[in-house]
C-alpha cells in the first residue's frame, strides 16, 4: 500500500519504488487495440410530422493483439475483444411546437482488457440503457428546459480486490461480473432574457447508484464511488455583438 500526501510528501519516484521492490522488469508487453463499428440508421416521420422514430444498429469489432519478447505464466488471452450487434431506438412526439416528449433505448459493448495476475480475462463490458423525458420552449425561445428520467446498466465490469492483493503479495485481482446500475433524474434549464446574455442552470440527482450483481454476494447493493447524490450546475454565457468587442464571448459558472 502507498500513500502519498502531495501537501507534505517530496514527489514520489516509480524508479525509486520498482528499486525497493526486488523484481526485474525486463519483460516488455506490446498491446494493439482496434475498435471499429458499422452503423446502419433510418428516419420515419409521421402524423404531419409530428412524430419522429429514429432506429437503428451498430455492429461492434473489438480486437486486441498482445505479445511478449519473453515467455509470461499469465499472458493476456485478449478474451475481451468482442463482436456483434447493438440496437439504438429513439422516438420523439411534439403534440404542439414549444413542447415534445421524447424516449431512447440504447445499448453497448465496450472492450474490458482487465487481466488479473493468475491470466484470467475479464468479459466485454454491456451496458444498455433509456432516457425518457420532456422538453419544452417558452417566451419564443427565451425560456427552455429538459427534463429526462434515465437508468443505465453496465454489466461484466471488474474491480480491484486490494484484500486478496494485499494477502497474496501479487497484483492485480479483481472481483469479475460487476454490474453497476444507475438511475436519476436531470432537469436542464436555459433562459436568454437578452439576446447576449443566456444563463444555464443544471440539476441531477441520482435515485440510485450502486452495484446490483456481482459474484461476490457481500459487494452487492455497494454504492458507486464518485456519484454525489445532487449536482447543480450554474453557467453563465455573455457574446459581445456591437463595439470593438464584437465577436468576444465571456462564459463562466460553477459546479456543485
Amino acid at each position: 500500500v502507498f500513500n502519498f500526501n502531495p501537501r507534505s510528501d517530496p514527489l514520489p519516484s516509480g524508479l525509486a519504488r520498482i528499486a525497493a521492490a526486488n523484481q526485474a522488469y525486463n519483460i516488455t508487453r506490446k498491446i494493439i487495440e482496434v475498435n471499429q463499428g458499422l452503423f446502419i440508421v433510418n428516419q420515419s416521420r409521421f402524423f404531419d410530422e409530428r412524430l419522429h422514430l429514429l432506429y437503428g444498429a451498430r455492429y461492434n469489432m473489438l480486437d486486441r493483439e498482445v505479445s511478449y519478447t519473453s515467455p509470461v505464466t499469465n499472458p493476456d488471452t485478449g478474451l475481451g475483444s468482442p463482436r456483434g450487434w447493438t440496437p439504438q431506438l429513439g422516438g420523439v412526439y411534439k403534440p404542439r411546437q414549444d413542447l415534445s416528449f421524447f424516449a431512447v433505448y440504447s445499448e453497448s459493448i465496450e472492450p474490458n482488457f482487465a487481466v488479473d495476475a493468475d491470466g484470467n480475462t475479464a468479459e466485454p463490458i454491456e451496458g444498455k440503457g433509456y432516457d425518457i423525458g420532456m422538453k419544452s420552449e417558452l417566451f419564443n425561445g427565451r425560456l427552455a428546459g429538459t427534463l429526462t428520467y434515465y437508468t443505465i446498466d453496465r454489466a461484466n465490469l471488474a474491480a480491484r480486490d486490494t484484500a486478496k492483493e494485499i494477502a497474496t503479495g501479487r497484483t492485480p485481482y479483481y472481483f469479475y461480473g460487476n454490474t453497476n446500475t444507475s438511475t436519476g433524474v436531470e432537469l436542464d434549464l436555459n433562459w436568454s432574457p437578452t439576446k447576449n446574455y443566456s444563463l444555464m442552470l443544471g440539476w441531477a440527482h441520482f435515485l440510485k447508484s450502486e452495484i446490483t450483481k456481482s459474484t461476490t454476494p457481500g459487494r452487492v447493493g455497494l454504492p458507486l464511488s464518485y456519484t454525489p447524490e445532487d449536482t447543480v450546475t450554474l453557467w453563465n454565457r455573455y457574446v459581445f455583438t456591437e463595439g470593438a468587442l464584437k465577436g468576444f464571448t465571456l462564459a463562466g459558472g460553477l459546479r456543485h
